[in-house]
């Protein structure tokens, strides 16, 4: 209840401002990759509640089915619309809020649409389109383009203002959401400061640190021990100290969004601390960026719980 607070997930701030900021910057397609239950979501619904207040336009959200689209826009799209300050723009006519579109006085339309529909993606002009679950769209049958292709047709309308979104958790390195994100100019990671050195570097799984298994235990066994003892550390790129668990929040509440370049130069120490949650110089030239984030980077989930999904999973560390 209530406005999105940041403190709660420091990793949705840069990325809330970067979508608030695509036109005036020429992005005109963000890709998010995204571990599951990262709040992306989430941040992404509320962008579309601060469009509808600040900057009204005909969007459209697209979901991989006529059935999942219902019921994301009937559990958390509707319940913004229906709270202040969005209700008070909303019309006299009920028709204009429902599950398949939303209008509002101010001139603001949300269009349904789903990916196994071609005529659901094909009906609208709209200045912003956002792709969600971008790996789980059917595939179009007969002439018709994808699902991607069809949601770009839907912004020629309003060149050079127009911003689609797309994201995803990834399926296979060969899914939609990788190979779209992977392929864009601008890319962009949470790098976080170590708490021992100040090295700002994203949190990868090879340098996640945790008790080896034990001789003959089982992967279960194995697992269920290190979520018992949740003795799960962080060892930094720079000065190899293996960083405790209790500076995880602290570490991630002071992350920021920039390229691998813009981290590595000198005085990277001030423009993080200046930022609102990213930092924008280092950018090579480009209209579309790509985002990525796994779970060590996301405030909620314990390093722990990664540790313990990855050893049940098969993978190892390189140590």
């Amino acid at each position: 209840t209530g406005p999105m607070r940041f403190s709660r997930s420091p990793h949705t701030r840069g990325l809330a401002r970067l979508m608030e900021l695509a036109p005036s910057l020429g992005i005109e397609e963000i890709w998010l990759e995204k571990s599951s239950q990262s709040g992306l979501s989430e941040a992404v619904r509320s962008y579309i509640a601060w469009r509808a207040d600040q900057s009204p336009c005909p969007m459209m959200l697209v979901l991989p089915t006529e059935q999942k689209g219902r019921e994301i826009v009937g559990k958390r799209i509707m319940p913004l619309f229906n709270a202040e300050p969005l209700k008070s723009l909303q019309t006299e006519f009920i028709r204009d809020v429902n599950k398949s579109s939303i209008q509002l006085a101010n001139g603001f339309v949300l269009f349904l649409a789903w990916s196994g529909s071609p005529t659901s993606l094909a009906s609208h002009p709209c200045g912003v389109v956002i792709n969600d679950e971008t790996d789980k769209y059917e595939i179009t049958s007969g002439r018709e383009s994808d699902p991607l292709s069809l949601s770009r047709a839907r912004l020629k309308t309003y060149g050079g203002k127009q911003l689609l979104v797309a994201l995803s958790t990834p399926t296979t390195p060969d899914g939609v959401i990788h190979t779209g994100r992977a392929s864009c100019p601008v890319q962009l990671r949470y790098h976080v400061p170590c708490p021992e050195c100040g090295e700002w570097q994203v949190l990868i799984w090879d340098r996640l640190r945790y008790p080896a298994a034990e001789a003959g235990e089982t992967r279960e066994a194995h697992a269920n021990r290190v979520g018992t003892d949740r003795s799960v550390g962080y060892e930094c790129s720079g000065c190899s100290v293996v960083i405790d668990p209790t500076h995880r929040r602290a570490m991630l509440s002071r992350g920021v969004w920039a390229t691998e370049h813009a981290a590595g130069q000198p005085g990277f120490d001030t423009l993080a601390g200046e930022a609102d949650g990213i930092v924008f110089d280092g950018w090579p030239a480009g209209r579309k960026v790509g985002v990525r984030i796994n779970d060590l980077s996301v405030y909620w989930i314990e390093w722990w719980r990664t540790a313990e999904a990855g050893i049940l999973a098969g993978a190892e560390p390189v140590r």
